[in-house]
């Protein structure tokens, strides 16, 4: 059976990785939280999703998911 090779997206540009850099410093207490429970679960999802958001409003790159980003 044939494998099918996964499209990469490209990798982060200087300024996309600069934005990527601050965010993550921005709401490191909660995705780096220790704690394990749905509310902190769906707030560290939502972090990274509003991370995915400021890394596409650069606009130099490829549209990224927040999982795509935490990656």
């Amino acid at each position: 059976m044939k494998q099918l090779k996964r499209k990469r997206k490209s990798n982060f540009s200087v300024q996309e990785t600069q934005t990527l850099l601050k965010e993550i410093t921005k709401r490191k207490e909660v995705i780096f939280s220790k704690q394990l429970n749905t509310t902190i679960n769906v707030m560290k999802r939502m972090a990274w999703e509003e991370i995915a958001q400021c890394v596409n409003a650069v606009g130099e790159g490829e549209q990224r998911t927040g999982t795509e980003v935490k990656r």
